[in-house]
């Protein structure tokens, strides 16, 4: 890696920015399926951060974790300087975090359209602006979608479903997005305009996001920063400035492990 990539997390410049700041975090499936080990991590406001390393690092359970669907077994998940770990997620989400899950949550046979209306209903309380408002501009940022408003979700295809889950997060007006594996299972040619549409939800409506995801090389090419997981361990990270110039060999780590 060229030096260039620290793996003591404890290093990252402290930042009145910071959005979401996680200490010491243990967290797992049970007292005796313990996944994530001591996890330290810093998220600048309005930036992209990512979560890359080999299946079964533990990505998928650090977001589980932040969204509250599993408890921490110690450590802090500080959000805009709040402690929210151990919430329950509807508390987390009313704060203003959203988790798009791997799996889809569309509903197959509501229209676009409608299933956006379903998900305004989750709109934080404090929000008062009118609910139509709100979906159309969240529709103006996806062009497909709203060309197919009034068609039901089953007709989509696999990029447009995504983007539709997507979606129905940004409706419910988020300060921070927690997106896992947005890619999986999509034909090549519709993950570049997945990846593009998350950049552009970055740049235009300044919402901060945690990505994980194992395309590495779509990951880190629209990040800011990248955390390397491994055994529940975060054994790598930097800037993608500084990753970029050993990408190759930071691929072959990830896919072979760091041992």
């Amino acid at each position: 890696m060229g030096g260039k990539i620290t793996n003591n997390t404890n290093n990252i410049e402290e930042s009145s920015y910071e959005v979401l700041t996680i200490k010491d975090l243990t967290s797992g499936y049970s007292e005796e399926t313990i996944v994530l080990k001591d996890i330290n991590m810093k998220l600048r406001e309005g930036a992209i951060y990512a979560v890359i390393g080999p299946n079964g690092a533990g990505k998928s359970t650090l977001l589980k974790t932040i969204y509250g669907i599993l408890k921490p077994k110690k450590g802090k998940i500080i959000f805009k300087g709040i402690n929210i770990a151990g919430l329950e997620p509807w508390q987390i989400r009313d704060m203003g975090i959203v988790y798009i899950p791997q799996e889809q949550t569309y509903f197959p046979y509501l229209t676009v359209e409608e299933n956006l209306e379903l998900c305004s209903h989750l709109i934080r309380k404090k929000t008062k602006r009118d609910v139509s408002e709100v979906i159309g501009e969240v529709l103006d940022l996806f062009v497909n979608l709203k060309m197919k408003r009034r068609l039901k979700a089953s007709y989509l295809s696999g990029g447009e479903l995504k983007m539709l889950d997507i979606a129905c997060g940004i409706v419910i007006d988020p300060k921070l997005m927690l997106i896992d594996e947005p890619t999986a299972g999509l034909a090549p040619n519709l993950v570049g305009a997945v990846y593009n549409m998350i950049k552009q939800l970055q740049e235009e409506k300044k919402i901060s996001i945690l990505l994980v995801d194992q395309n590495i090389l779509q990951a880190v090419k629209i990040s800011e920063y990248v955390y390397i997981m491994e055994g529940g361990r975060v054994v790598f990270e930097g800037y993608t400035r500084e990753i970029l110039d050993s990408l190759y060999d930071l691929m072959k780590k990830v896919l072979i492990g760091f041992s």
